[in-house]
């Protein structure tokens, strides 16, 4: 992470932007229009077209000045921060997941979901500008999904969900449309095999698994992008939907606001 920050705060250097170019740029090129201009007018040998073409080159110098020494490097160095902040965000949620004890999901360690219907379901919290649903309490544990570091907060005494803990990190995310997958609303509880749930379990699913989201409809979703009629999309949460197939987590949907920038 430190190679990460050093290299990001040399990208800051090279990206910081300047107006002294793109200024001095279009003094000269007004200068060159009204030269052209006066050519134009004095000499009748000047032929439209090509008048016509400098004109456009000339007007093309210091907007392409302006967009390379300074808006796009603005919006790259306000990029770099964002990554920047993000990146200390997740440096946090790994120094938080450290007093949890690990596994990964393998032929020998499962999890396993089941549900039952209910409309009485509960609300999450987003925090968009930190891409956080909050840290999971250490006396829980967490189901991790995909390659984020956000999934299902589990009471390990009555092994239900009750919330959705972690950072979405807006990072790793790939814009993509998305068909929101028909449910039904239900409560939630985890099965495990090979491992027993307890406080600050940490159990990692479908660890390869990617991050899809769709800024017209504000989703996203982690995993399996297609979902076929033979599985099973229960809402837990408002706006927050786990696919299964034979029980097994397929994808998991969270919606989290439309039109979010990505970096």
């Amino acid at each position: 992470m430190l190679n990460v920050s050093k290299d990001i705060e040399n990208d800051k250097k090279k990206n910081k932007p300047t107006i002294v170019a793109p200024i001095i740029n279009t003094v000269i090129s007004a200068a060159a229009i009204v030269g052209i201009i006066i050519m134009k007018v004095l000499s009748s040998e000047f032929s439209w077209g090509l008048f016509i073409c400098f004109l456009v080159v000339l007007v093309l110098f210091p907007v392409a000045s302006w967009y390379n020494g300074y808006f796009s490097k603005k919006q790259k160095t306000k990029m770099l921060g964002s990554f920047e902040k993000e990146t200390e965000l997740i440096v946090e949620f790994m120094q938080h997941r450290k007093h949890f004890k690990a596994f990964e999901e393998n032929d020998k360690i499962k999890v396993l979901i089941n549900y039952e219907k209910t409309n009485d379901i509960n609300k999450f919290i987003y925090n968009v500008e930190k891409s956080s649903l909050g840290f999971p309490d250490h006396s829980n544990s967490l189901i991790s999904i995909g390659i984020g570091f956000a999934g299902l907060e589990v009471d390990p005494v009555s092994k239900e969900v009750i919330g959705i803990k972690g950072l979405l990190p807006r990072s790793i995310w790939l814009k993509k449309k998305l068909k929101t997958p028909t449910f039904v609303k239900g409560k939630l509880s985890v099965e495990t095999q090979g491992v027993e749930l307890r406080n600050k379990t940490y159990i990692q699913v479908n660890k390869q698994d990617d991050t899809y989201y769709d800024p017209k409809s504000g989703w996203i979703c982690i995993g399996e992008k297609k979902v076929y009629s033979f599985d099973e999309a229960i809402e837990f949460l408002e706006g927050a939907i786990l696919v299964l197939r034979d029980n097994k987590i397929v994808s998991f949907w969270v919606k989290v606001g439309e039109n979010l920038p990505l970096f």
